[in-house]
C-alpha cells in the first residue's frame, strides 16, 4: 500500500486510516503533530499572526474533509504543506488587490523573529534569512522557507507547490541571489 515510508509518515498514515474510519481523535493526532510547523511556514508567508491563524484552521478543515482522496502512498506532510500555501498564495493574492506593500514595510513587519542581523552564527543567520525573505516575491518566498525553514527536498518542494523540479531550483536560486543581496550589509 504505501512506499518506504519513514517511521513518522506511517505513523501518519496510520492515523489517517483511523479518521477515515471514524476515531474521534485520529485526525486531532495530526493536528497536534502538524500545527506548529504549518503555522510558521505560513507566518513567515504571510507576516501577519491573524492571517496565519486563519490560513492554519482552513487548511486543517480542507485535509480533513478532504481525507477520502488522499492518497496513501504518498507522504501526508507535503499533501498539508501545498493546501497551507495555496491558502496563504490566495491571501497574499486577495492582499495585492487591495494595497500595495513596499520592501520597508515588509521590513518593518518582520518583528515577529527577535534577531540580531550583526551576529554572524549560522542559526541567527538562518533566522535572519526567513525574516528577510517576506521581502522577496511569494513565489521565491515559498520556495525558500520551504527549503530553509522546513528542510524539504527538490522534489517535496515540487509536489507541495505543484510546480516543476526545475522551477523550484530557479525560484530558490533567484531567491537565495536576492537575499545574499539583502544581507550583504549584515554578514
Amino acid at each position: 500500500m504505501c512506499r518506504d515510508f519513514d517511521a513518522s509518515a506511517r505513523e501518519d498514515q496510520s492515523w489517517i486510516l483511523k479518521a477515515r474510519k471514524g476515531k474521534a481523535n485520529a485526525f486531532d493526532r495530526l493536528v497536534q503533530k502538524y500545527q506548529k510547523p504549518v503555522y510558521f511556514l505560513v507566518l513567515k508567508m504571510l507576516g501577519n499572526t491573524a492571517d496565519a491563524e486563519d490560513v492554519v484552521q482552513d487548511a486543517f478543515i480542507r485535509a480533513y474533509r478532504s481525507l477520502d482522496r488522499f492518497d496513501l502512498d504518498r507522504p501526508f506532510q507535503p499533501w498539508l504543506y501545498r493546501i497551507a500555501m495555496n491558502l496563504a498564495l490566495t491571501v497574499i493574492n486577495r492582499r495585492k488587490r487591495h494595497a500595495t506593500v513596499t520592501l520597508e514595510d515588509a521590513e518593518l513587519t518582520t518583528d515577529e523573529v527577535a534577531v540580531n542581523p550583526h551576529d554572524s552564527s549560522t542559526e541567527q543567520l538562518r533566522h535572519w534569512a526567513i525574516t528577510m525573505a517576506q521581502s522577496l516575491p511569494e513565489d521565491q518566498r515559498a520556495v525558500l522557507l520551504l527549503r530553509i525553514q522546513e528542510g524539504l527536498s527538490y522534489d517535496q518542494i515540487a509536489e507541495v507547490l505543484d510546480i516543476p523540479r526545475g522551477t523550484v531550483m530557479s525560484r530558490l536560486n533567484r531567491g537565495r541571489t536576492k537575499l545574499r543581496e539583502l544581507l550583504k550589509d549584515y554578514i
